[in-house]
């Protein structure tokens, strides 16, 4: 997407002016319409059959006759982002490695160009825009804040898991998973355990027992990285053995199940803390 000016107050009068005859809406973007009321313009989505099973229509933003743009939208994928980004003028993406321990991945660039700065993208952010439709001022933007885990509950989580995961450990060693994870590696994703799996909330850590480290192996199921069939070795691209993938698997697969856990008795025992950065 080329990254264009925004619409002015005097661009929405414009082009709301040609929609048809009789009609209270003009849309645009494919997949937005816009309304005026109270000398106000909205925009307002409806999302696409395949986006979401919430086709409910999302409001997006707004502009008053002051070029004052309010976003609304939760930017939750990147249709909406790019929507976002001709609202404004400025991109609005998510970047969850430079940011992921913040309270919002979702920036907003602070200039024209990536290497400017980003601003965090809250709901209710309001931008004035320029008559020629640049970006003057960010009127109400939120400081950045990290959310992190408190040092103490890091030291105190890691040892009182320690006895799970070294059960997980050990009975993946054994064999006990080889089904499901030889399953996977083949390409299926339809093995189901024959056994009832507990939620994450209803694992005991503390004193734990096989189904215990089973709903962590199958949680990491959900999610871990599967390792690639082929790969360099000593220089050359060959085939990896199975017994090396699987065990790199379970690898990923523990790690993903454990960071679940932990993350669930982080939010259990009011282990995260703001920090402004």
């Amino acid at each position: 997407m080329r990254l264009t000016k925004a619409p002015t107050y005097a661009d929405y009068v414009a082009t709301f002016a040609r929609r048809k005859k009789g009609s209270d809406t003009k849309p645009i973007f494919r997949d937005c319409q816009i309304h005026f009321a109270n000398d106000i313009f909205t925009v307002v989505r409806t999302p696409k059959w395949w986006e979401s099973q919430n086709t409910a229509p999302q409001m997006m933003w707004a502009i008053d006759p002051f070029n004052i743009v309010t976003l609304y939208a939760e930017p939750n994928n990147i249709t909406i982002r790019n929507r976002l980004t001709r609202a404004i003028g400025r991109w609005v993406y998510s970047d969850q490695a430079k940011h992921k321990t913040k309270e919002s991945a979702v920036r907003i660039n602070k200039t024209t160009c990536y290497s400017g700065g980003s601003i965090p993208y809250h709901m209710g952010l309001q931008v004035q825009l320029t008559p020629e439709g640049e970006v003057g001022s960010f009127i109400n933007p939120r400081k950045d804040v990290k959310i992190l885990v408190k040092k103490d509950a890091i030291k105190t989580v890691s040892t009182s898991t320690a006895r799970l995961r070294k059960l997980t450990i050990t009975m993946a060693r054994m064999g006990v998973f080889d089904e499901a994870t030889t399953k996977r590696l083949d390409g299926s994703y339809s093995f189901v355990p024959d056994v009832v799996i507990k939620q994450v909330s209803d694992i005991n850590y503390q004193d734990p027992l096989g189904e215990d480290a089973e709903a962590v192996f199958y949680r990491g199921m959900d999610c871990a990285i599967t390792p690639p069939q082929s790969g360099f070795v000593d220089g050359q691209w060959t085939r990896i053995p199975l017994e090396e993938r699987r065990k790199t698997y379970h690898r990923n697969i523990i790690e993903s199940g454990m960071k679940a856990l932990r993350k669930h008795i982080y939010e259990e025992t009011n282990s995260y803390e703001r920090v402004e950065v």
